[in-house]
């Protein structure tokens, strides 16, 4: 990925973390180098949050509308957003998903078995 980009900012703001030991900053402005994309690992999920406006091709109609067309950007951020939409996807909350599924199905199988073996040593 391309160590900059431009994207759209229109309104758009930047975080100030209350933690930042455990806030990623995905992009920061070079006017003012403040976070205006971060992500972070939130319970058992994850989160992203983008203030500027990566969903826009201007100057392309690859998004499928002329909004900001007039505006010339030379790249694209779609990149970007593919890598963040793998990493959300990717959370360690499908994993852990997965381990809680088969400890609940390990749990039940066990007590069906005991709950047999019990019944037929009784009879």
């Amino acid at each position: 990925m391309n160590e900059t980009f431009s994207t759209l900012f229109w309104g758009s703001s930047y975080f100030i973390p209350n933690n930042p030991s455990q806030i990623n900053s995905v992009a920061t402005y070079s006017n003012c180098n403040e976070s205006g994309m971060i992500s972070y690992r939130y319970g058992l999920g994850s989160v992203f949050l983008s203030s500027p406006h990566p969903e826009f091709e201007e100057n392309s109609d690859r998004d499928g509308t002329d909004n900001f067309d007039g505006f010339n950007d030379t790249d694209s951020e779609w990149d970007l957003m593919l890598e963040i939409t793998r990493w959300l996807v990717d959370a360690p909350v499908i994993q852990i998903s997965i381990l809680w599924v088969m400890s609940i199905s390990g749990v039940a199988i066990f007590s069906l078995l005991l709950v047999l073996f019990l019944k037929k040593r009784r009879s």
